[in-house]
């Protein structure tokens, strides 16, 4: 993620983005973007600011430590490749470096908690990205990794709950039609704090086709028919990237694919009939 408001090349410019979601909506179709509120690319302004050994905006945009010998805590981290004294902590690859949302548990002095001003601020940063593209046009984001903004969190993921249900108070004030669908493969979780819809992933060894067909049983029973703002709201199948591209957000989830790629999707409305 080199530039949260800019379309990739590849893909074309905003304009175009523009023009696809004016095409989209007069023919009733819906258009979610992916957000990636994780980590950008170690070339996005944010972190070349943050890699300045002098303090500025962004010195604590991302996880740093407080030494360049210092480990990660337990998590995967780079060090000598910067003038700034530290290692950053990465998500997964080595160009991903993690935005600082904070953590659950402080191991170390440079571990902030999550209502620090810095972690704060990564979540204002990210409402900001999220209604640039909300204004331009969009309908609402598909989340990547949406449970694991905050390190060290707890079992319930209570501080990255706490984050999600922020983000969807902002929505409901400003942006009341947007839509939310998670990454989180934990539709009792997510639904319940700020998401829509669950992005669930069957590559996970538990989520076997066994589990996933009485899941599909028991949504028939229940027979969505309000699901907040997708199922209810809108008219026509939400555009998404091509992971969700066997899902359908906007209709009763009576039944799912179980292929060894193919994700399924839970709605709010759904996740109350089972806890009936």
């Amino acid at each position: 993620m080199r530039d949260y408001k800019k379309i990739a090349p590849r893909y074309g410019t905003n304009e175009d983005a523009a023009a696809l979601f004016r095409a989209a909506h007069e023919k009733g179709i819906r258009v979610l973007f992916d957000l990636v509120p994780g980590h950008t690319s170690e070339e996005h302004p944010w972190f070349k600011a943050s890699c300045k050994p002098g303090h500025n905006e962004y010195s604590d945009r991302f996880i740093w430590t407080d030494s360049c010998f210092a480990s990660g805590d337990g998590m995967p981290f780079i060090g000598g490749e910067t003038e700034r004294n530290g290692t950053y902590i990465l998500n997964f690859f080595k160009c991903q470096p993690a935005l600082n949302y904070g953590y659950g548990k402080i191991n170390q002095k440079w571990q902030k908690p999550t209502d620090d001003p810095a972690c704060v601020a990564t979540v204002e940063a990210m409402k900001d990205v999220m209604r640039f593209w909300l204004d331009m046009g969009c309908d609402g984001f598909r989340v990547d990794m949406a449970s694991s903004l905050v390190k060290n969190d707890t079992k319930n993921k209570k501080y990255t709950c706490k984050i999600w249900r922020n983000i969807r108070d902002m929505l409901d004030v400003e942006y009341p039609e947007a839509a939310l669908i998670a990454e989180w493969n934990g539709p009792r979780m997510s639904l319940k704090n700020g998401f829509d819809m669950d992005f669930y992933l069957n590559w996970q060894a538990t989520a076997t086709a066994g589990s996933c067909a009485t899941m599909t049983v028991r949504w028939t029973r229940t027979r969505t028919t309000s699901a907040r703002r997708i199922s209810a709201r809108t008219p026509a199948p939400a555009l998404t990237n091509s992971w969700t591209s066997t899902c359908r957000p906007t209709r009763p989830p009576t039944r799912t694919v179980c292929g060894a790629s193919s994700p399924a999707t839970m709605t709010r409305s759904a996740l109350r009939g089972l806890d009936d």
